[in-house]
């Protein structure tokens, strides 16, 4: 798939839709997106997103905020992974971004690792209101003002969060890791490397299973 690297000020052209790929989505450019914010019940809140560190698996996630399919493999794909994997020490997870679907998605992103400066807590509350409250592609709602006022709402050190998103803190590093998801084979989101064996799209999780499995067998 080619992707249009424009870059971190213009937004993408709007392309037709998400790819079909071994029967799961992912994210290309421009695919319409409807409906109001949701409130997940998702009970992925307070795991670390590493696990423990000694964990013989890798699972390296690269999202952008505004990709439907990444909230749909954070809300349907990413708790199953955690509770069989994660809470038992056999994978650690590390979220990547991969902000490439417009402004927003770059405000998104430098707002969830100025969060992050907060602990790890804090990041992953701000992790997930985003995906619960994604809604469209840069119609303001990933908006600089939006994004302080969720940390506000979630009771994050306000003043230390507002200068570092002013600041654009993270801004080279987001771009780095952007830059690094496409060295790493990664065109759209969501994708996610398993000790470097790439996943593409919004796989379900016997994909991830068997993955995993092998990486297990891999490592002993």
């Amino acid at each position: 798939m080619d992707q249009k690297e424009n870059k971190w000020v213009m937004p993408l052209a709007i392309v037709a839709a998400g790819l079909l790929i071994a029967g799961a989505v992912i994210y290309s450019n421009k695919n319409s997106s409807n409906g109001d914010p949701t409130v997940s019940d998702n009970p992925l809140k307070r795991i670390s997103i590493l696990g423990d560190a000694k964990a013989p698996v890798s699972l390296v996630v690269y999202s952008d905020f505004q990709c439907p399919f990444c909230k749909k493999w954070h809300d349907e794909t990413a708790q199953q992974i955690i509770d069989e994997y994660v809470k038992t020490g056999k994978v650690k997870i590390e979220y990547k971004e991969f902000a490439f679907l417009g402004q927003e998605s770059i405000n998104a992103a430098l707002a969830v690792k100025c969060a992050n400066d907060q602990g790890v807590e804090s990041y992953l509350d701000y992790h997930d209101y985003l995906f619960d409250n994604q809604k469209g592609e840069n119609q303001g709602q990933f908006s600089i003002n939006n994004l302080k006022r969720f940390a506000e709402n979630l009771k994050l050190d306000v003043d230390k969060f507002n200068s570092c998103l002013d600041s654009k803190k993270y801004k080279d590093e987001v771009q780095k890791e952007t830059g690094e998801g496409r060295a790493a084979g990664v065109t759209g989101t969501p994708s996610s490397l398993i000790n470097g064996q790439l996943i593409v799209g919004a796989q379900p999780f016997d994909v991830f299973k068997k993955a995993i499995d092998d990486a297990l067998k891999s490592s002993k």
